[in-house]
């Protein structure tokens, strides 16, 4: 192999196998570098919730996110308040983010200036895999690979097998990040992370809206 992008099918095929029916996602990001290769196992009973509840548009970025989760940790509030707790303008929230949270049937408006959740939009994902591709540079795939942690239950770093012997795996497992190799004839786990909580509830919020808008755009 000499590009970074041919190694993403075998590992496709590596973790089709660990995670059920699971859904893949190149090239992505939440804003913690780009992840070459995400693996999502989806939680069905939320999406049909979802469903149920006629939320079929996502939330689109940060600034949504955090009026959302504002209004999550504080309940009913006015514009100015959200304006406090955000730092958003409350011209921007007004012409902007809470006409489409509210068009996507996840804010409701009591008065000109309240505004509270009608309901949380639930994580589509049972877990969430990410992968950082390398062909030699273990160093470097090993930092990119800990920022996915912002937003992933679990991180690896993937790296060609004939560099395997390059990699510092106390390093890997002292912070948690596994190890996948790659070879011509396909790719394997070395060793896996443990399950962990995301460190960003916002990060992860939003991966799972990310997430839920690709699964819109195929269906």
């Amino acid at each position: 192999m000499r590009y970074e992008c041919e190694m993403i099918a075998p590992i496709k095929s590596c973790l089709s196998e660990e995670l059920e029916e699971s859904i893949f996602l190149q090239e992505f990001s939440v804003g913690y570098g780009v992840a070459d290769l995400i693996a999502v196992q989806p939680n069905k009973k939320n999406i049909d919730a979802r469903l149920s509840a006629r939320i079929t548009g996502s939330i689109q970025n940060y600034p949504e996110i955090q009026v959302v989760l504002a209004l999550k940790n504080y309940g009913e509030s006015g514009t100015s308040f959200i304006s406090n707790v955000t730092g958003i303008s409350e011209a921007r929230l007004r012409a902007d983010i809470l006409k489409y949270l509210i068009r996507i049937n996840i804010v409701k408006v009591s008065d000109a200036n309240s505004y509270s959740l009608c309901q949380l939009p639930t994580p589509i994902s049972n877990e969430i895999w990410a992968v950082e591709a390398k062909l030699n540079n273990w160093t470097k795939g090993y930092c990119q690979a800990k920022r996915y942690q912002h937003f992933a239950n679990r991180s690896f770093l993937a790296i060609l097998d004939k560099y395997r012997h390059r990699v510092d795996d106390s390093v890997l497992k002292r912070n948690n990040i596994g190890l996948i190799t790659v070879s011509n004839t396909g790719a394997c786990i070395v060793f896996r992370p443990r399950k962990r909580r995301p460190s960003s509830d916002t990060l992860s919020s939003l991966s799972n809206e990310f997430i839920w808008n690709e699964i819109q755009l195929v269906t």
